[in-house]
């Protein structure tokens, strides 16, 4: 008898581990709390795409104003469909930033001008939108003199605001000022613009 309780004791010992009950509640709850986690991940990412987003402008604004003042030449931006020519157009749907010496200022990149940046944007397209406002901002030309304030083709001073949304509504877009001197700035987060 005394073998039997003795050889028991061993098959208990040896055997320790999960029932199939335990696991099946433990990923029950592991079940419920991703589902939680997942509206505030899906968020963050659309948050994350904004920011990008305004940054990558702000970079380019600002790598622009820099180099009409270091190089003592109006520099230009343009939106582009094919990376080589300007579209004339807005930002909204367009692949491609091009930044570069306009030695004629007329506003259009000639044979002896070629683009100093080229900066691909798959973030330009949907759901993301960029809207520009006041002052003519970036409809298809924007420029530094080398003084670094922002004027148009016509020599007329250029601010105003790009408000950008992506597909969610309610006061969640995010702006970026130009100011008449050309400085380029974000908007504060406490009065985000309303995206329709």
């Amino acid at each position: 008898m005394r073998a039997i309780v003795r050889s028991m004791k061993q098959i208990k010992q040896k055997h320790t581990g999960f029932t199939l009950i335990e696991l099946l509640v433990v990923i029950s709850i592991v079940g419920v709390m991703v589902s939680f986690a997942m509206p505030s991940l899906t968020t963050m990412v659309k948050n994350g795409k904004l920011t990008t987003t305004v940054n990558n402008i702000l970079a380019d604004f600002n790598f622009a104003r820099n180099e009409a003042i270091s190089k003592g030449v109006r520099t230009a931006l343009c939106p582009s469909n094919n990376g080589n020519n300007c579209n004339g157009g807005s930002f909204q749907g367009s692949d491609w930033i091009l930044t570069w010496h306009d030695l004629n200022e007329n506003g259009v990149i000639d044979a002896n001008e070629r683009p100093i940046v080229r900066k691909r944007f798959e973030l330009f397209k949907a759901p993301i939108r960029i809207d520009s406002s006041a002052g003519g901002v970036v409809n298809g030309y924007f420029s530094y003199v080398p003084s670094g304030i922002a004027r148009s083709a016509a020599n007329n001073l250029l601010f105003g605001n790009f408000v950008i949304c992506d597909d969610r509504s309610g006061p969640l877009g995010r702006q970026i000022f130009i100011n008449a001197t050309g400085r380029v700035r974000v908007g504060p987060s406490n009065a985000r613009p309303v995206c329709p």
